[in-house]
């Protein structure tokens, strides 16, 4: 079952790729521009950026705010959360970051969506005992008509 929701979940960023596949050296939006342009891979790479210093300092402001309301947040033990329980589980959970570091990152845009893949590498503590994550993770940012981009679905895999 899990390894058919995964394929599932592949299978739609492939075509979403296929469906307009833009170089991710997009030109830079400029200011003013209708929200409606190409997302811009620079302004995803901070908001992933943004997205890890929130998980690190457990930030629900910024949390709240890069998710979409729809946001379907994948982990690599197959558990899937809403945007309500994601942002929770990071700020009250059991689990807290001591580091977040990204490989191998790939951004991918089209007109309104960006797809990020990259290795994710951390420290943390759960329950109090040290642990190391090191797993690959697909991302998918949508640009809404009001400018801002938010991360639609999340999903983490065992490498």
């Amino acid at each position: 079952m899990k390894k058919a929701l995964y394929s599932l979940i592949f299978t739609l960023l492939v075509v979403l790729l296929s469906c307009g596949e833009q170089n991710s050296q997009s030109a830079v939006q400029g200011a003013g521009e209708a929200p409606s342009q190409k997302i811009n891979a620079d302004l995803v790479k901070l908001t992933v950026d943004s997205l890890n210093m929130a998980l690190l300092n457990r930030d629900r402001k910024t949390l709240i705010s890069i998710c979409a309301a729809e946001l379907s947040y994948g982990h690599s033990s197959g558990a899937v959360q809403d945007k309500q329980t994601f942002v929770d589980d990071v700020v009250n959970g059991p689990f807290a970051f001591l580091s977040i570091e990204t490989e191998n990152q790939k951004i991918t845009t089209t007109e309104d969506m960006a797809i990020v893949r990259h290795v994710f590498q951390a420290k943390g503590l759960n329950n109090g005992d040290t642990v190391d994550v090191r797993i690959g993770n697909a991302q998918l940012y949508k640009l809404y008509p009001n400018g801002h981009l938010r991360l639609v679905l999340r999903q983490a895999f065992k490498l």
